[in-house]
């Protein structure tokens, strides 16, 4: 019997052209592997409170104006229904000294990062979540393991000026 999909977060934080990313402690599922800090959302606790706490928690650091750029379902098995429905956020607004209670923090260049340490699905949708745009997907892995069987991605561009090379938009 399948056992009841668990509701996440996870937060890409960034500086100066830098992104902030965590390594996966030994004991967890995808030992070594780099994502943004997230979690498990608790009962009663809305998305943004739990991205807010669980930053603070693994990281030591107070997020601000926090972006949601939508969610992705995560399978794990044979079965159609998600073992993680991860809301995924980013911010560039934080107060504090970054130090990792959860796994190893580093700053990497958002241009240059390590996808061959990340989740495999992040290199088809994280550089559009840096720059500003939304997403909505599934994507399944084989079984436990980390390899990506497929992911089906539904990606929507930021139309913010300095995207598209405009002064301005302006609606019709």
């Amino acid at each position: 019997m399948k056992q009841h999909c668990v509701d996440a977060v996870v937060c890409f934080i960034r500086r100066n052209k830098k992104v902030l990313l965590q390594e996966r402690a030994q004991h967890q599922r995808w030992a070594g592997t780099l994502n943004g800090p997230g979690g498990k959302i608790e009962s009663g606790e809305s998305p943004l409170e739990a991205i807010k706490r669980e930053v603070a928690e693994e990281t030591a650091l107070q997020i601000h104006d926090v972006t949601s750029h939508g969610t992705l379902r995560l399978v794990f098995s044979s079965a159609a229904e998600p073992d993680l429905f991860v809301h995924v956020f980013s911010t560039s607004t934080f107060n504090g000294r970054s130090r990792g209670t959860a796994g190893r923090l580093q700053w990497f260049q958002d241009d240059g990062l390590p996808f061959d340490r990340m989740c495999p699905d992040q290199r088809y949708w994280l550089p559009l979540v840096l720059a500003g745009g939304r997403l909505d997907g599934i994507c399944r892995f084989n079984g436990g393991g980390p390899q990506l069987c497929s992911c089906e991605l539904q990606l929507t561009l930021a139309t913010a000026p300095e995207l598209l090379g405009h002064d301005s938009i302006k609606g019709g």
